[in-house]
């Protein structure tokens, strides 16, 4: 690079840095930058951070939808999750004759907000809902798979 061209161009990202950093948030944190005080700024989360899942204890309750079918216009879902670690999911096929079907068993919570319904028969697949928040359960598939909104059980 030629020597006349480097300095208008170290002089161009230089400004580009200075006009992207973004100003403090408040006037507090402003006089805390200037003097070197991080401590206000510690207390401010981060907008990436996510929130953490809801604890067990609020996940008690009713939580009911209507989930897609294939073969029926879809399919309305009732879980009840108690306190001691038991549920009672009742899934009922619109339009089916002898559509009704029942499923007792154990929940439980991972640290990473999924909640799972382990049935004690072996020969069902346990369920697995993402907790978006103490209101809201979202189905999900093997493997983390999000099959959308579709798939929404809420609070009653």
């Amino acid at each position: 690079m030629k020597p006349s061209i480097r300095i208008p161009a170290l002089m161009a990202v230089s400004l580009l840095c200075v006009a992207c950093t973004p100003p403090p948030a408040s006037p507090e944190q402003a006089g805390s930058v200037a003097t070197g005080d991080a401590s206000p700024l510690q207390d401010t989360p981060s907008p990436v951070q996510e929130a953490a899942p809801p604890g067990r204890e609020t996940m008690t309750g009713q939580f009911s939808g209507t989930l897609p079918c294939a073969s029926c216009p879809g399919i309305d879902t009732r879980l009840t999750l108690s306190a001691d670690g038991s549920f009672l999911l009742e899934e009922t096929y619109q339009e089916q004759a002898d559509g009704r079907f029942r499923m007792q068993g154990k929940w439980s919570m991972d640290d990473r907000g999924h909640l799972t319904l382990a049935p004690p028969d072996s020969a069902d697949a346990p369920r697995v809902y993402r907790v978006d928040d103490a209101n809201t359960l979202r189905q999900i598939g093997e493997g983390d798979v999000d099959p959308g909104d579709a798939y929404t059980l809420r609070r009653d």
